[in-house]
């Protein structure tokens, strides 16, 4: 079995606009002339509990547009035989970068997901026959607690 799996996209949410203290402009591709406009930057921000992040904007985007090539892509190889889904957490997974980033404490911080269901999510719709999933776009807690499988399904 052959097996693509895509996550969330891989975009880091900078507190601050890319240049500001803390951040090296080099590393992300931004020169001196288009930093001095992003110094002063306040553009859009997209608000998520008590925290103000930058970027929802384009994470939303990308993954509006995941979800979008995912059905896309199941529809184009369904008679191939070949089953496309999309599964995302339905809470933040506690990772180096979103620990870091202090969307979460760590692992146990009760606000998070644990990475198991992530995991037993993939295991599920890579098992599932392809009629019963391809072209899914669905969150983790939701498929852990649909699947009679699951012995560790939250709620």
């Amino acid at each position: 079995m052959d097996a693509l799996l895509l996550g969330q996209p891989a975009r880091p949410i900078y507190p601050e606009p890319p240049g500001a203290a803390g951040h090296d402009p080099a590393e992300i591709g931004i020169d001196r002339e288009h930093l001095v406009g992003l110094r002063n930057w306040t553009g859009p921000r997209t608000i998520q509990g008590d925290t103000t992040f930058r970027g929802g904007v384009c994470y939303g985007a990308e993954k509006a547009a995941l979800e979008r090539f995912t059905q896309g892509l199941a529809e184009e190889v369904y008679e191939d035989n070949i089953s496309v889904t999309c599964v995302s957490p339905s809470q933040v997974v506690a990772t180096p970068g979103t620990i870091h980033h202090k969307l979460v404490t760590g692992p146990d911080d009760k606000t998070g997901e644990p990475v198991e269901w992530m995991a037993q999510s993939a295991l599920i719709l890579a098992t599932e026959p392809l009629d019963k999933v391809t072209g899914l776009v669905t969150y983790s807690q939701v498929l852990l607690k649909n699947t009679a499988s699951s012995k560790t399904a939250p709620g």
